[in-house]
């Protein structure tokens, strides 16, 4: 909310704190210059200027809505009549979920700390890349992540790898017997192409029998959006032959989960 309505420019978002009923909020865009009403539209003859503005909550937000941010929910909830709401990324996350809003923040924290990973993820997966880049993900990274959760790992690089970075035995008492799962990694930065995909799928298929796998995993930093419908693809045609996909986001939450990255004290 800017501080007068002098100060509005077109593009800008305007709040209506308990608009249309209290405890709701609605959301509209500034689209035009200003304008003077004729005596009949007036309001008593008054409130003539306006600027025509697009509402971009067709229904009112619930202050308390699981959607809203804390620190919009705060801000709303100030006293005063014009406020300037400077955290315009928190209100553009809060316009790309309207289609979720309807389940009310019953004070639990899981709401509000996946926001806080899905904002983190992104950035671990990114420093991970810039940390390991190329053999240093699968030899190094990768290697320590897997033995810290308590696997044998295997690694094979160069012209013996068969279509694996890593081969990873898991067994544990109350499985029949050890499975072993072939990896091919991949550090990657930014979104990952079908194409390129598609080429590490392969060779971790054409080392298959070489390398004795029950499983396979793709695993790398970057983003396969288009990935999982491959996957998916690929588990269906080979039921033998199946393979999980772990990108960046699932990669970020891995590495909270097992390394300890607590300072020494």
């Amino acid at each position: 909310m800017r501080e007068s309505v002098d100060d509005v420019s077109v593009g800008d978002y305007l709040v209506y704190p308990h608009q249309p009923e209290y405890g709701k909020f609605s959301i509209a865009s500034v689209a035009g210059e200003y304008g003077y009403l004729s005596g009949e539209e007036s309001i008593e003859g008054d409130f003539r200027s306006f600027r025509p503005c697009r509402l971009l909550t067709l229904q009112p937000i619930d202050r308390y809505d699981e959607i809203v941010p804390p620190r919009i929910r705060t801000k709303i909830g100030l006293q005063g009549r014009f406020y300037e709401l400077y955290d315009i990324d928190l209100l553009k996350a809060v316009l790309e979920r309207i289609d979720h809003a309807g389940k009310i923040d019953a004070g639990t924290a899981a709401p509000r700390v996946k926001r806080v990973f899905d904002s983190i993820s992104q950035k671990v997966s990114e420093l991970i890349q810039g940390e390991f880049p190329r053999h240093d993900f699968s030899r190094i990274f990768l290697k320590e992540l897997f033995e810290t959760m308590g696997y044998s790992v295997l690694l094979q690089e160069g012209p013996t790898e068969h279509g694996a970075d890593l081969v990873v035995t898991i067994g544990d008492e109350l499985l029949p017997r050890e499975f072993t799962v072939g990896v091919q990694a991949f550090s990657y930065e930014g979104d990952v192409s079908l194409s390129a995909l598609r080429a590490k799928l392969n060779q971790l298929h054409e080392g298959w029998a070489s390398n004795h796998l029950d499983f396979g995993v793709l695993i790398t930093t970057g983003s396969c959006r288009g990935g999982k419908k491959l996957i998916e693809e690929n588990n269906k045609d080979n039921p033998q032959q199946l393979v999980r996909l772990i990108d960046g986001e699932q990669l970020a939450s891995l590495f909270i989960q097992h390394f300890d990255i607590r300072p020494e004290t």
